[in-house]
């Protein structure tokens, strides 16, 4: 059981303009993502991809 589960919002993705990040990847299946339709927008708003990345295949 995994009890660190990674968690993105609006917090995360103000952040990541704040950074000048261009790509978020998370985990997909195993991160939750609050307020999704808000995050997606946010993102597509500030030219940030967010894509899902199976971590079994990441060298």
């Amino acid at each position: 059981m995994r009890f660190d589960v990674p968690v993105i919002g609006l917090e995360t993705v103000k952040n990541a303009v704040s950074a000048g990040v261009h790509v978020m990847a998370l985990e997909a299946g195993k991160t939750v993502l609050f307020d999704k339709e808000k995050v997606i927008e946010m993102a597509e708003k500030n030219n940030i991809k967010i894509m899902g990345v199976d971590s079994r295949k990441v060298l």
